[in-house]
């Protein structure tokens, strides 16, 4: 997570306070933290309306009916989908694994990316991962033998990134060439896997489970047959307690330490503390079980609220997911990390969030003490990870906002320099003395000086972005923009204009959201931060100001749209609850509003109400006086009049969902399409949805869509009754010139070939190319060209 700032000197001018800064960790810090307040969890407010309940099975069914549609590749010039870029952005790793038995040779597994390897101790990236397996990752562990094993799933809840379930474990016995699943399927998400070193077929897996739903596979699970059958052998004290970790002491692998997480979200609560929350260790491999409780802390006094856990309801409530681990030279060494989270049932009103404590033992668990605060800022909930240099067990590092480092055991601390932010993964080759290596929101890290500050040397080839929208210039279509999480808004070129293949940023974003480029001329270029915060540039992005400030709304979403009028690109579209109007590019002083609240009026009167915002606004091309705008709460509005009056489109076949993106033919104003997020295992609700008749009737043409959530709809401008959907498995296309009411059985194909199996977010079509480029999250961004004869 970047922090966003004002220039002291131009508070116009947005500037990102960056990790490689030697203040971050203060002002940055600071400003980060009360970021991460106001967080909602994107994924699931834009897929669950409150009542719904995700399940594994839901989100399996979907990506098997997409495996079953079948690609088009007709209509195309090239079938081939291909990379864009950048190589040089990188994004969440959640897992690193060196190879003992090889030196140099190591394994990441990156959020929503699969898993990659490196030969060459991180200079050179391959990818390790069948483009059409499930590509959240949550863990990945290299076996004595050489074999790899990767656990699906991202155990690291949803914020205002996007993560995602995934099927169960697998394993590789030819370094990442091919892959067998291997059981725990309905896991949903994998935190960790541990081998006994002194019998190698004793495996152990967290399995933290799906944080929608109830049970399932989650607990620590034990197979001792090198992973032919699995026993569950720590169960949670509820169905929404799962294990998120595993410290094993080498010299006695019985001895494990296993923090478990009560945790789950729904629409009106972010519910990441409970009683479940807890630190068990068992002596006998997992066959009995003590939970650490509060009077193993040598400070610990009844009705203290600070320690591991307690009957006392205020203590447990309030304890978040926790962290252990054990120093590897000296196994009477344990730290144990804990964070704080409470929440209010009706989603707000957050108090005590983030780090709440760090202990440390110097008898193998015995008995605690408190040591000195050595918060790492932020909600450690997104990050809670303990590690100890393998050769010193004063040496320690917790993860938060910013790595923190401790060489006496957790007496004093200090930040580690030159590494992004939001910090994940961290291990030492036990090949290569002093090398260690660390994942985090900004990608993968190595460093030959054992981790110490400011020897920390980045990836060069981390083709892993993962963006949320995208953008193209005519003029030039090797000029891109697009909004990366936790990475800001980036752009192809630099500051001389130059198209290099190096991606850098722009805008002064945080988490980079809606980017666009003037198709008129592409030194007019926007950036979006989350919630709205905007800026123009007039120079292709070398500077920046604000225009936030010239908007009217009550509430902005965090992916707040902003849109050209595809008449007059001049014209700038803003949506918060309330849709602004520019004349003349973003400039103070040209701003209008042109609409009432367009959102349900419960999300003003209702403080529960989790949503209230305008997610997308499009204007006809054939006339710009029609507009369309969709909300967070499923409301569809149209106006023929510029904004002067607004009718709310009604048609009981519109679902009550998350409008994600509406587009309007280019030659006929009545004629719109509606894409919805939203699995549905509720109401069967339709995905995609076409008007000939300015909104007045709408008519599903979801046809034989998968079940997954629509992110985006393009009309191919040279065939009009072609049109590609973005959806999180990946990029269809369909023929809707017979859809109508009594034909709507519209049937839809995959688009091309080659596009990973990942979460695609946006489209954008390049004219002058004929081109179709997509902004995946967690691949980078891919381009496929399309047939001007079809």
């Amino acid at each position: 997570m970047l922090a966003v700032a004002a220039d002291a000197d131009d508070p116009n001018n947005i500037v990102a306070c960056d990790a490689d800064d030697p203040d971050f960790g203060t002002n940055c810090e600071e400003a980060g933290e009360e970021d991460e307040s106001e967080l909602r969890d994107v994924y699931l407010d834009s897929r669950q309306v409150p009542g719904d309940v995700i399940t594994t099975g839901d989100l399996e069914l979907a990506a098997q009916q997409a495996a079953a549609i079948p690609p088009e590749l007709h209509g195309l010039a090239d079938p081939n989908w291909s990379v864009v870029g950048p190589s040089n952005v990188g994004g969440r790793v959640t897992d690193i694994a060196p190879d003992p038995t090889q030196p140099g040779r190591v394994y990441l597994g990156v959020s929503t990316a699969g898993v990659w390897r490196s030969d060459d101790a991180g200079v050179n990236m391959t990818n390790a991962w069948p483009d059409d397996f499930p590509h959240s990752i949550g863990a990945v562990t290299v076996a004595p033998n050489g074999d790899v094993w990767v656990g699906t799933g991202e155990v690291n809840p949803g914020g205002g990134s996007l993560s995602y379930g995934g099927d169960g474990l697998y394993r590789s016995t030819d370094h990442g060439a091919t892959w067998t699943r291997i059981g725990l399927q309905g896991s949903s998400t994998i935190g960790a896997i541990r081998f006994n070193p002194q019998d190698p077929n004793i495996v152990y897996v967290a399995a933290g489970g799906s944080l929608f739903a109830p049970g399932g596979v989650r607990g620590l699970y034990k197979s001792t047959d090198y992973g032919a059958t699995w026993t569950r052998v720590l169960q949670g004290l509820n169905d929404f307690t799962g294990a998120t970790d595993i410290a094993m002491d080498p010299t006695n692998p019985d001895k494990l330490f296993v923090p478990m997480w009560d945790h789950h979200r729904e629409s009106l609560c972010r519910c990441y503390a409970g009683p479940g929350t807890g630190i068990y260790l068992s002596t006998d491999g997992g066959a009995t079980w003590t939970r650490l409780e509060n009077d193993r802390i040598a400070s610990f006094t009844p009705g203290d609220t600070i320690g591991f856990a307690s009957s006392d309801n205020q203590t447990t409530t309030a304890q978040a997911r926790m962290a252990v681990a054990i120093a590897p030279s000296d196994p009477n060494r344990v730290y144990i990390t804990t964070g704080n989270w409470n929440q209010t049932a009706s989603g707000g009103g957050q108090t005590q969030r983030g780090f709440r404590g760090f202990y440390r033992s110097d008898d193998g668990g015995a008995t605690f003490r408190t040591m000195t605060n050595a918060s790492p800022g932020g909600d450690t909930v997104w990050t809670s990870k303990t590690w100890v240099d393998p050769a010193n067990p004063d040496r320690v590092f917790i993860a938060g906002v910013s790595l923190r480092l401790s060489q006496n055991g957790g007496s004093t601390w200090a930040n580690v320099g030159n590494l992004h932010a939001d910090h994940h993964a961290m291990a030492w080759d036990p090949t290569t003395p002093s090398r260690a290596y660390e994942g985090n929101d900004g990608g993968f890290y190595w460093s030959v000086e054992n981790g110490a500050s400011a020897t920390w040397t980045e990836a060069l080839n981390e083709p892993w972005t993962q963006f949320y929208t995208t953008d193209v210039s005519e003029q030039d279509p090797d000029r891109i923009v697009g909004g990366a999480q936790d990475n800001g808004c980036l752009r192809s070129w630099n500051s001389a204009g130059v198209v290099t293949g190096d991606w850098g940023s722009y805008g002064g974003c945080g988490d980079g959201l809606y980017t666009l480029i003037d198709p008129t001329d592409h030194n007019f270029v926007y950036a979006c931060s989350q919630f709205g915060n905007c800026s123009r540039s007039v120079n292709a992005g070398n500077n920046s100001s604000s225009f936030t400030n010239q908007t009217v709304s009550q509430r902005r979403n965090w992916q707040t749209p902003v849109q050209l009028d595809p008449n007059n690109p001049a014209v700038v579209y803003y949506g918060g609850n309330i849709l602004n109007r520019s004349i003349n590019r973003a400039q103070t002083g040209s701003w209008s509003v042109i609409s009432p609240s367009l959102s349900n009026p419960d999300s003003s009167t209702d403080p529960s109400y989790p949503f209230g915002t305008i997610t997308t606004v499009a204007a006809a091309p054939s006339n710009p006086n029609v507009i369309y705008a969709g909300t967070d709460d499923g409301w569809l509005w149209g106006s023929k009049d510029l904004g002067r009056t607004w009718t709310r489109f009604t048609d009981p076949d519109l679902p009550d969902r998350w409008v994600t993106r509406v587009a309007i033919d280019p030659r006929d104003a009545n004629v719109a399409y509606v894409t919805y997020s939203g699995l549905r295992n509720a109401d069967n609700d339709a995905h995609v949805l076409r008007t000939t008749d300015g909104g007045a009737d709408w008519v599903d043409i979801s046809g034989n869509l998968s079940m997954a959530p629509t992110q985006d709809i393009v009309i191919d401008p040279l065939n009009r009754n072609r049109v590609f959907v973005a959806t999180d498995l990946g990029v269809f296309t369909a023929n809707v010139a017979k859809a109508n009411s009594q034909n709507p059985n519209v049937r839809w194909y995959h688009l091309g070939r080659g596009l990973p199996r990942v979460p695609v977010n946006d489209l954008e079509y390049q004219a002058s190319t004929n081109t179709l480029y997509a902004a995946t999250y967690g691949r980078s961004m891919w381009k496929l060209q399309l047939d001007r004869n079809d």
